[in-house]
């Protein structure tokens, strides 16, 4: 009775973990997503929300969906996001224009086994007191 227990806490524990790494498989296969944005046209910006300035001086906002897309920069890796086809801005890390479409979700990096951790001529990054 005590194993069959255990085995059904396994299974509901297992079963989280499945459904959690399910969304997350799913995030990342996601390229863009609708969403309502504003637009100034005074201030010639887009956003989420109005700037408090924009609402204050009584600029003419409108209101319309648009898709938000996820990008990364090809050279350093650093993540934008942008309601164009492409970002309008250089990469804020290193500045370079180069990006590529990525997931809604980070890639994530797991643990580094022994292979990955090795350096040429068998300096690893552990240190040994010669």
């Amino acid at each position: 009775m005590v194993a069959q227990a255990d085995e059904e806490l396994q299974q509901q524990y297992f079963h989280s973990l499945e459904k959690k790494e399910q969304l997350e498989e799913k995030m990342r296969d996601t390229m863009e997503v609708p969403c309502r944005v504003v637009s100034c046209a005074q201030c010639k910006y887009t956003h989420y929300r109005a700037l408090d300035s924009c609402s204050e001086q009584a600029h003419k906002l409108t209101w319309h969906s648009a898709k938000k897309r996820f990008f990364r920069c090809h050279h350093c890796g650093e993540r934008a996001v942008s309601f164009d086809r492409l970002p309008k801005r250089h990469c804020r890390k290193c500045g370079v224009f180069k990006w590529e479409r990525d997931g809604m979700l980070k890639e994530k990096k797991g643990p580094k086994i022994g292979g990955e951790t090795l350096q040429p001529r068998g300096r690893g990054t552990t240190s040994v007191s010669e």
